[in-house]
Parts: structure tokens; C-alpha cells; sequence
């Protein structure tokens, strides 16, 4: 095990931001998890002695406590004093002298899960375990900065004092989550015991996941009390573009509403032995060809053994990732091959540049070391991209998604062109990619909805750092709709600026309450949002593509004041410092606690987070 110290290289700050910090050189680093647990021989003072030992270490120290001021959420500020070995045995100093200000419990310990270099610093993160078994959404995450402690993001659980015994055996937890499911012969590919608080109450739980269904497509978590036999929670994990709304009629001329999504599957099977095959690299040589827009894109391929060109590359640094893009050939999946070099396949060339275009954004803001290796690519060694799927042969599909390990593009039906011709649509799949391995938020209310509205913000910040003519507006390129009732206008499937839609003079689009689930707008406050009892399909999830217009909104107004490069700074940061329960007020403490972070306590980016929530509902 090592550790690395970031190098500092200073850049101009933008938009004249008070107290910006110089942004270090970008490094990676994969730490073994290893467990530390705090040594109990000292008797832990309470948690008011702790805070007034380090406002007397540090006066300016700033701390945000929560909702019932028994737990400090963030803390932050010269957090150390004395010099260790190492940046785990600081962190583990720190908790260990502060144990009851931060909620840590005497059974539970910490699990480092994930460092990550990142523009301020070095951060480690921890998972918590409680008698031995995962707390999910219960994660401790230290920022250092020159081998100082600086920052503390605490979303530990407390009161989790239930016995680790379950009382609901395996075998009934599988009866009842296939009962649940209502699917004949359907067993779970993994299933393990956790402690989960969900919606204010803590369960010890069995968490069963299920291989990918088709018709309907899916992948399903379930979610079972391992006391009760209640289940707690249903999740559907797959990651689509468009909410789905198979069960009502639609009329072009009105409104954009988006058909069946498409089939979850597992591509490990399929992919790999093509991958495989094609792994010889004789010559990394440069192409060229046609996107959908008709302009010609020139792009790295590979030259194999047999003289052929195929639509493959390994490309960047730490890591060097190999970028492949398949067709979906009548239900085979099939490497793109060319015999001169010159690709005729519009929509196998977007699909394959834009991939590698929204990494690159990537790189520019850390490293991703700390997220690829946890995420669906490392299981097939690559970002893979597959253009053409069809759920029935012959009939196109009106969406994209993240499966798990690839991105998937339908050529569109009804109201969209191939949407692999969207720069918003593949960013927002791959975006998907790093919140799974980040942050892993469950597919279900608040947090499912953080989840979309991430992969929204990140599309938006990085089409207005590449200078697109309408950042504001989702998949707009690649909607069939240009025009409604005769009334000329740029259509969307989202806008970040209006998730309501209320600007637009036809007003079928405007977001109205009673009809969630089948409209096009977004609630654009909390007065608004959708609220469920239990997460379903004919839900969305529990409105996890309609509540995220709530999220989308502030992101834009933040965008607004800050311009694009410090807002992305802000939210690239905040997605590691969330849990997987994280709620809406969450992704505010979060974002304000990574303005404080970048650019000081008393900076115009964190009046303008506090602003933008406040003006969504979310205080």
C-alpha cells in the first residue's frame, strides 16, 4: 500500500470567485480496502467536549450539523495538528478523538472503500459496517490537503439497534421477493444481509438482486426485512434516458412521450468473446467517417492481424481505457469492421467519438482511477457502446440506456432519430457509469431521482463547455418534433431552464401535478413533486426522471452565476461526498460543503448553492 501526495499546479480562476484555491496536478489512486476499528481503551469524551477541543484548534472551523443538531454532517477547517505515518492513521486519529460528534457508534466500524485524487486534495472514503455487516448509505468520507486534514463529510447512521440475527431465513426472503415480483422461476444472482435505513427507519435487511429481465426490461433489486418479512423496498436498477409510459395514447402534434424502454441484459456473455477475438492490436491508425449531423469526424481504430479495421482503441492514461462500439446486427452484437478505414455507419461513428469525447471531459476533472475500477466497464475491460438495438426486429427503440456495463442506443420510432447522435444522451448514459461507482444511489425516490438529475446536470455542464448551441435543452439534436400546432421552436425531451416547460407558448407541455406520469414537464420546485408509497414501474420509479427537474433547475441556476467550469467543479466533487440514501437536502449540504472546500467559506459559490436550493424548495 502507498500513498500519494498530490502536486500543486495553479490555474487562473474563473468568473473572479473570492478565496479560489489552486487546483493540483491530477492523480489516481486504487487503495486495498482495509478496515480500521477506533481502539476503545480511551473512553470517548461527549460530543460538546470534542466540538470545543476543535474550535479551540481552529475558530473559523465550519460545521453543518444535522436536522435534529445531535451529529455533524461536514466539518471543516484545520481538522489536524499532529504529523502520522500516514494519511489513514491521521484520518483514523481524527475519528477516533471525535467518535461521539460524529455519530460513530461502539459497533461500528470503518471500511476504506475508494481514494481519489481530486482539484483540492486527496480523498478517502469509508464505508460503515455495523456488527460486521454493510450499512448502506452509511459512508465517511476525509479530505486532505497537503497532509492536513480539511474536511470531514459525515453521513454515518446512528441508532441501528437491531440484532444482526436475522429472524426471515434466506430461503423465505427469495419466496418473498419473487412473490413481490410477481415472475415465475426467477432466483436472485446475489443476495447478502445488511443493516438499510430507509425513510427514517432502520431495518437489518436481505438485499437480493436479480439477473437482467426482458419484457418488461429490467433489473431488480429487492429489498426484504430480515425481522418482519416486510419488503422494505423494490428497485428497478436499469438506467434509461426517457422515463417509460407504455400505457397511454400520444399524438405527434402535441407532445413528445416516450414508448416501452428498452431490454436490460447482461453484455459480459456476449461481448467478451468478440472482445476477445479482436485483441490483437497491430496498428493504431486514424479514421474517418460521417456522424448523423453529416459532418465528417476523424478518429483512432485499430488495424488487426488480419489487415482489417475494426472500431477499437485503447486510448489516455491512468488508465488507458479501450473504447469499442458493436452493432446490434439482428440480435447478434457484432465489432464494427471496415476494409479501407472509411466508416459508413453514421450512428456507430457518434456513438464511438462521443464516448471518447465526454471521457476526455472526464480526465480534465480527476483522475478516474477512483471510479472505473468500480464501475460496469472494468467488467468488460472497456467503454462499450452498441447502436441499432431493437427490442423486436424491425422496429426501432425511442430510447438509450446504461445496462450495467454498455451503453445502448435505439434508432428511435416515433419521436426520435437515432440517439446515438446526441452528445446529451451519451454523457448522461456514461454519467450514469460514474454515479453507480462513486456513490451507487438506490433507484427509487430521492435518491433515484439525485441519480438521473446527475447524469442530466453533467450533460448540460459539458455541452456548455464544448460551446453547444442550446446546453439548456436535452436531446433537442435528435427529437423528430421541431415544431407544435404550426408554432416554430426547438424541442427537448428536458430543459434545465424550464423543467416545466411553462415558458413555452404551447401549454399541453406545462407541468402539472395530476398528470405526472404521462406529461412532458418536470416539477420545477418541491411544491411540486411527485410522491409515492411505494416505488414501482408505473411510477417511474417513484418520479425518478420527473422529480429530477426539481435538481435541475438549481443545477442551472448555479450554472447561471458560476459559469460552467466552477459548476462542474462543484458537482464532480459533491457526487463523492453523497451516500446511496441521499436525499435532496443532501445534494445541497454537499454542494455547499465543496464550494466551501474549493473557493472559502465567505465565496460567491456558496451564496449562489444557497440561492439556487432556496429558490427550488430545498432548504
Amino acid at each position: 500500500m502507498f500513498i500519494l501526495v498530490p502536486t500543486l499546479k495553479p490555474v487562473g480562476s474563473p468568473r473572479m470567485l473570492k478565496n479560489i484555491s489552486a487546483r493540483p496536478q491530477l492523480h489516481s489512486l486504487w487503495l486495498i480496502a482495509s478496515i480500521f476499528c477506533a481502539n476503545f481503551s480511551t473512553a470517548t469524551a461527549d460530543a460538546s467536549s470534542e466540538l470545543q477541543q476543535l474550535v479551540h484548534q481552529d475558530p473559523k472551523l465550519q460545521i453543518t450539523w444535522n436536522d435534529t443538531h445531535t451529529q455533524a454532517n461536514y466539518l471543516s477547517g484545520q481538522l489536524s495538528t499532529i504529523q502520522h505515518k500516514s494519511t489513514q492513521q491521521l484520518v483514523a486519529a481524527f475519528i477516533q478523538k471525535n467518535r461521539s460528534l460524529l455519530g460513530l457508534e461502539f459497533a461500528s466500524s470503518l471500511v476504506l472503500k475508494q481514494s481519489a485524487v481530486i482539484p483540492n486534495g486527496q480523498l478517502l472514503s469509508y464505508q460503515q459496517m455495523y456488527n460486521g455487516l454493510e450499512v448502506v448509505g452509511g459512508k465517511l468520507v476525509a479530505r486532505l490537503q497537503h497532509s492536513q486534514l480539511r474536511t470531514i463529510a459525515n453521513q454515518l447512521v446512528t441508532d441501528l439497534n437491531i440484532s444482526p440475527l436475522p429472524q426471515v431465513e434466506k430461503t423465505t426472503a427469495i419466496q418473498l421477493a419473487t412473490q413481490t415480483l410477481e415472475i415465475a422461476n426467477l432466483k436472485p444472482e446475489k443476495i447478502d444481509l445488511v443493516y438499510l435505513n430507509w425513510e427514517e427507519t432502520a431495518h437489518l435487511a436481505w438485499r437480493l438482486r436479480f439477473p437482467p429481465q426482458t419484457h418488461p426490461s429490467a433489473q431488480y433489486q429487492v429489498w426484504v426485512d430480515a425481522h418482519s418479512g416486510e419488503v422494505i423496498l423494490t428497485e428497478n436498477r436499469m438506467s434509461g434516458f426517457a422515463k417509460p409510459q407504455p400505457n397511454f395514447q400520444v399524438e405527434l402534434a402535441k407532445a413528445f412521450k416516450p414508448s416501452t424502454l428498452p431490454a436490460f441484459f447482461s453484455l459480459k456473455a456476449d461481448l467478451s468473446p468478440l472482445t476477445d477475438s479482436d485483441s490483437e492490436t497491430v496498428e493504431l491508425v486514424i479514421g474517418e467517417g460521417q456522424g448523423l449531423d453529416g459532418k465528417l469526424r476523424k478518429f483512432k481504430t485499430t488495424r488487426n492481424s488480419e489487415g482489417v479495421y475494426v472500431l477499437r482503441s485503447h486510448q489516455g492514461k491512468h488508465p488507458q481505457l479501450k473504447y469499442a462500439t458493436y452493432d446490434f446486427a439482428r440480435g447478434n452484437y457484432r465489432l464494427f469492421r471496415d476494409a479501407d478505414n472509411v466508416w459508413q455507419d453514421p450512428s456507430a461513428v457518434d456513438a464511438y467519438t462521443k464516448a471518447i469525447t465526454t471521457l476526455n471531459l472526464y480526465r480534465r476533472l480527476g483522475s478516474m482511477d477512483a471510479w472505473y475500477a468500480d464501475s460496469g466497464f472494468a467488467l468488460v475491460d472497456g467503454i462499450l457502446s452498441v447502436v441499432h438495438y431493437q427490442e423486436e426486429i424491425g422496429k426501432g427503440v425511442d430510447n438509450a440506456f446504461w445496462s450495467g456495463q454498455a451503453m445502448l442506443y435505439g434508432d428511435g420510432d416515433q419521436f426520435f432519430s437515432p440517439l446515438a447522435g446526441s452528445f446529451d444522451v451519451v454523457a448522461h448514459e456514461l454519467t450514469h457509469a460514474v454515479s453507480e461507482a462513486t456513490t451507487n444511489l438506490i433507484y427509487c425516490n430521492e435518491p433515484g431521482a439525485i441519480n438521473e438529475s446527475w447524469s442530466d446536470v453533467m450533460s448540460m455542464l459539458f455541452s456548455l463547455k464544448k460551446g453547444d448551441a442550446h446546453p439548456y435543452l436535452l436531446a433537442e439534436t435528435v427529437m423528430k418534433i421541431k415544431n407544435t400546432a404550426g408554432k416554430e421552436g426547438y424541442y427537448a425531451l428536458r430543459r434545465m431552464d424550464d423543467p416545466s416547460f411553462r415558458s413555452d407558448e404551447y401549454t399541453y407541455n406545462n407541468y402539472k401535478l395530476e398528470t405526472a406520469l404521462t406529461g412532458w414537464g418536470q416539477p420545477a420546485h418541491t411544491n411540486e413533486q411527485l410522491r409515492v408509497r411505494r416505488c414501482m414501474a408505473e411510477n417511474d420509479m417513484g418520479g425518478v426522471h420527473i422529480n429530477s427537474g426539481i435538481l435541475n433547475r438549481a443545477a442551472y441556476l448555479i450554472s447561471q452565476d458560476l459559469g460552467a467550469e466552477v459548476t462542474t467543479n462543484l458537482y464532480y466533487q459533491a457526487l463523492f461526498y453523497l451516500s446511496s440514501t441521499a436525499s435532496f437536502k443532501d445534494v445541497r449540504s454537499a454542494l455547499k460543503q465543496v464550494a466551501v472546500d474549493l473557493y472559502g467559506a465567505d465565496s460567491i459559490a456558496v451564496m449562489s448553492v444557497k440561492q439556487a436550493f432556496n429558490t427550488v424548495g430545498i432548504r
